[in-house]
């Protein structure tokens, strides 16, 4: 079974302690972004930071960013579905699905070229 993954989303929120234009500016200090990068980041949607990180790496992010004033959530990334490839082709087909018996005469699809 894989390691579980996780992802570190920010939603422009900021710690009670901090300002915004504070956290803007750290965010931007720290990570050597521009103030138009870091300003997206503020425009009310959610942002996926960083994505499928182990268990340990998106903790260590979030207290970068929890000490820079930014509120962030980890979310963990759901496993995909895997179906089995077989499934389908060893299911039995419904009645009416069901291939039209031998001895039924073969329907012409093209004349013959004498006609």
């Amino acid at each position: 079974m894989p390691d579980k993954r996780y992802n570190v989303v920010f939603r422009g929120e900021v710690l009670d302690s901090f300002t915004v234009e504070q956290v803007k500016k750290n965010v931007a200090q720290r990570f050597k972004r521009d103030t138009a990068a870091v300003e997206r980041l503020f425009s009310g949607g959610a942002f996926a930071l960083a994505r499928a990180l182990p268990a340990e790496d998106a903790d260590r992010l979030s207290r970068t960013l929890q000490n820079l004033g930014a509120l962030v959530y980890i979310e963990e990334v759901p496993e995909p579905v895997r179906e089995d490839p077989l499934a389908a082709t060893t299911q039995p087909l419904p009645a009416d699905a069901r291939p039209a018996a031998a001895d039924a005469s073969p329907t012409t699809v093209m004349p013959a070229a004498d006609e």
